[in-house]
């Protein structure tokens, strides 16, 4: 994955102009910057519940597949399916499980890549007696293989769960007693029933613990080891890691030539002594640079429409997802700085280039309609805005002509229209039309000013500036 979000961005930055180019999507967050590739269908049906791996490999969930209009009129599933599936993203394989047939299951990761363990519940007949049993499986996405570690019936009502390590499963009845099962042993360990006011509970370390009011003091607890009895005293065993996501997920509604749409956008993640801030000064050094020139790098991201549920997956690889017909995956990567101000630079020529061109293309309509008059240097912009409907194209475009006639200028393909500036360079835009990328610093604002009104001294100033500035041929638009 990591070489084609790479391969995209080189893609990218090598393009020439004149071609329908698709911009990286870059977010930064923190002190990083992510790249994120295109989101692609993983399964079809209505996902009910997702569970990512911790290395964000697997994505485990349940959903919902109504039947085919062939099976509804031959009669053959005409019922919708529950059913139980991972995906691999490393093998890039759908694992159909089980189809649950209504049978109550949890599923649960084990820090092992691609392991999990699974508990299913079935309610059966014994005799007169109603009798639950309880399987516990191990299913190993890595080879798509399924192996039962232990069976056991028990009395209906009992609520059976994981210790975090996955070794261990504590079954605890209607009367508050149970037993301890080791998986990989078998061995059971009887549990008497929790006393009033107290809990039992999994550490994080996989200890099973008693927490219980302490005797004589209202207000004083005490922890137990729940096997031995043993007093561990008030500081938890073991500290759960959990990894921060590297950036912030969340639904938003926005409209869209009229129309309201729900996306699924990527932020940057925000903290007490960022908030508030602009973006470009929490930041150091070039990152900064960047932002100053290109602050949609800080988001919104949208990365798709009508999201459902989504997750960030533990390692940082995919950002999970469901919506309406499936589940959906969006891959990311970190990527270094140098390839950052690469993208960037590419996108502000981009980005410069389209605006020069919508301009001067608007240009021409205007001179064509007023006997190939080009409008004057006062008030161009709203003389010229009906041609263009986009007031934000004409922001940031510095017009060079003064009410000149096209058939008065000797050489319109060499005469400057007008530019747009940026820290990487201009986009020219030139009588005739065409536009032409200069490469290197933008000229001061100051100078184009004082131009302004003189063809003349500007097209000569531009001239003398593509000499500068061009270190490579760049093809026209």
């Amino acid at each position: 994955m990591r070489a084609c979000l790479v391969g995209i961005a080189v893609i990218f930055a090598g393009c020439a102009w004149g071609q329908e180019v698709t911009e990286p999507r870059v977010l930064v967050s923190g002190d990083n910057s992510y790249l994120f590739g295109d989101s692609r269908q993983i399964a079809s049906g209505y996902v009910l519940s997702l569970d990512v791996s911790p290395d964000g490999r697997c994505v485990a969930f349940n959903r919902t597949i109504l039947p085919s209009i062939v099976e509804a009129l031959e009669g053959k599933g005409a019922r919708p399916r529950i059913v139980f599936s991972i995906w691999d993203s490393k093998r890039n394989l759908l694992w159909d499980v089980r189809d649950t047939d209504g049978v109550p299951e949890r599923f649960q990761w084990t820090k092992a890549s691609g392991i999990g363990v699974s508990i299913l519940s079935r309610l059966f007949k014994s005799g007169n007696e109603d009798r639950v049993e309880i399987t516990v499986e191990r299913l190993n996405a890595n080879v798509s293989q399924r192996q039962t570690l232990l069976r056991v019936v028990v009395s209906p009502g009992t609520d059976a769960g994981l210790s975090p390590d996955a070794q261990k499963l504590l079954a605890t009845d209607a009367t508050g007693a149970g037993q301890l099962i080791e998986l990989a042993s078998g061995k059971r360990t009887p549990l008497a029933a929790v006393p009033e006011g107290a809990n039992r509970m999994f550490e994080p370390d996989g200890r099973l613990v008693l927490i219980r009011p302490k005797a004589g003091d209202r207000r004083g607890w005490e922890r137990l080891d729940a096997v031995t009895g043993v007093d561990l005293g008030l500081a938890p065993g073991g500290e759960e890691q959990r990894m921060e996501p590297p950036f912030d997920l969340e639904t938003s509604v926005v409209k869209v030539n009229g129309a309201t749409l729900r996306t699924l956008q990527a932020l940057p993640l925000e903290t007490e002594e960022t908030a508030g801030q602009p973006a470009s000064g929490r930041k150091q050094g070039k990152l900064a640079d960047l932002l100053r020139v290109d602050p949609s790098l800080t988001g919104p991201l949208i990365l798709d429409l009508d999201p459902g549920q989504h997750l960030v997956s533990g390692e940082g690889t995919c950002v999970y997802y469901s919506k309406r017909g499936g589940l959906y995956y969006c891959p990311y990567e970190k990527i270094r700085s140098d390839l950052l101000e690469n993208i960037v630079r590419r996108r502000v020529q981009n980005r410069a280039m389209n605006q020069a061109k919508q301009v001067a293309t608007a240009m021409m309509i205007y001179s064509s309609d007023y006997d190939d008059v080009f409008p004057l240097n006062s008030g161009w912009e709203d003389v010229v805005l009906p041609y263009i409907k986009d007031r934000g194209m004409l922001t940031g475009f510095t017009y060079s002509l003064n009410g000149n006639v096209m058939t008065s200028i000797d050489n319109v393909a060499s005469t400057m229209l007008g530019s747009v500036d940026t820290p990487y360079g201009r986009a020219v835009a030139y009588a005739d039309g065409h536009v032409k990328w200069v490469p290197g610093s933008a000229p001061p604002p100051l100078l184009l000013l004082l131009v302004a009104d003189d063809r003349r001294l500007l097209t000569a100033e531009a001239r003398r500036s593509e000499d500068k500035f061009s270190v490579e041929p760049t093809p026209a638009q």
